[in-house]
C-alpha cells in the first residue's frame, strides 16, 4: 500500500475513534453533547461519497462499472445531504427533522444505491449454483421477515399523521430493496474470492448489513432515539461504522484501479 492509501485508512480509523470518544468517553452533559457530535457524525457519509467518486474517476465514466459507481456515489452524497439537513433542522433551526425534506434525500438515495448495486452485479456475471441459490433464498427470507415486521409493520403508528406513517414505512420498503441488493453484493464478493478486490466487497457487504441493523433499530426505538439515550449513541455508531466501511471499500477499489493503471502505463 502507498502512503496516500495508508493515510486514508488511518483517517477513517481516527474518525471512528473520535466519534466513539465524543459519544461515550468524554464527560459532556447531554444538552451540550449533540452539537459536538454533529461535525464528527457528518464526516463519515461525506468520506463515503468522496470514496465513491474516487472509484468512479478511476473506472472512468465511459465504462459501465464507472457509471454504476457514479450511482453509488450519488446515493452516498444524498445520505450525506439528508444527515446535514437533519442536523440543520435539529441543531440550528430547532425544528423536528422527522418528517422533513431530509427524509426525501435519504429515500432518494435508496434508488441510486440499488441501481448501482444491481448494475455491478449484472456486470460481474455472477455464476449461480444450487448452494448460492439456497443460501440467497434463506438469507432474503429471514432478513425480509425481520425488516418487514420491524421496519414496515412496527413503523405504523395509529397516533401519527399520514405523512409520518408514509415516511416511516417507506424506509422499511427501502431497506427491503437493500436486502436484495446486499445478497447480490455477497454473491459478487464470492466471485472475487481470493482476489485483491475481495476484501473491498466484503467491506461493502458489512456496510450494508450495519445500515440495515441501524435502520431497523431506529424504526423500533425512534422515541428513545430522540432523547439522546443509549439508543441514540448505539444507533449513531452503527450508521457511522456503516459509512466508514462504505468509504473504506470504495477507496480501496479506487486505489487498486489506480495502481493497476500506473503499472499498465509503466509497461507501455
Amino acid at each position: 500500500m502507498n502512503i496516500k492509501q495508508n493515510l486514508t485508512y488511518l483517517l477513517l480509523i481516527l474518525i471512528l475513534l473520535l466519534n466513539f470518544a465524543v459519544y461515550f468517553l468524554f464527560n459532556i452533559p447531554d444538552e451540550n453533547r449533540e452539537p459536538l457530535t454533529s461535525i464528527p457524525y457528518l464526516l463519515p457519509p461525506l468520506l463515503a461519497s468522496i470514496g465513491g467518486f474516487f472509484a468512479t474517476k478511476n473506472y472512468g465514466l465511459k465504462s459501465k462499472s464507472g457509471k454504476a459507481f457514479l450511482m453509488l456515489s450519488i446515493g452516498m452524497l444524498l445520505w450525506f445531504t439528508g444527515d446535514t439537513l437533519w442536523e440543520i433542522f435539529e441543531e440550528l433551526l430547532d425544528i423536528d427533522p422527522y418528517p422533513s425534506v431530509a427524509d426525501f434525500a435519504y429515500q432518494l438515495a435508496y434508488v441510486f444505491l440499488c441501481i448501482g448495486f444491481f448494475n455491478l452485479a449484472t456486470l460481474a456475471k455472477v455464476h449461480l449454483t444450487t448452494k448460492k441459490i439456497v443460501f440467497s433464498s434463506i438469507f432474503i427470507v429471514i432478513v425480509s421477515v425481520l425488516v418487514s415486521y420491524f421496519g414496515i409493520y412496527s413503523a405504523f403508528d395509529p397516533e401519527a399523521t399520514i405523512l409520518e406513517n408514509v415516511v416511516g414505512i417507506s424506509y422499511g420498503i427501502g431497506d427491503l430493496i437493500l436486502v436484495v441488493a446486499s445478497i447480490f453484493i455477497i454473491l459478487l464478493s464470492l466471485e472475487h474470492f481470493g482476489g485483491r478486490i475481495f476484501f473491498s466487497w466484503i467491506t461493502i457487504t458489512l456496510a450494508l448489513l450495519f445500515t440495515l441493523i441501524a435502520d431497523i433499530g431506529f424504526a423500533i426505538y425512534y422515541e428513545e432515539y430522540e432523547t439522546f439515550s443509549i439508543y441514540t449513541k448505539v444507533l449513531d455508531q452503527l450508521w457511522i461504522i456503516a459509512y466508514l466501511l462504505f468509504a473504506m471499500g470504495f477507496f480501496r477499489i479506487g486505489f487498486i484501479l489506480k495502481d493497476f493503471q500506473e503499472r499498465l502505463k509503466a509497461i507501455k
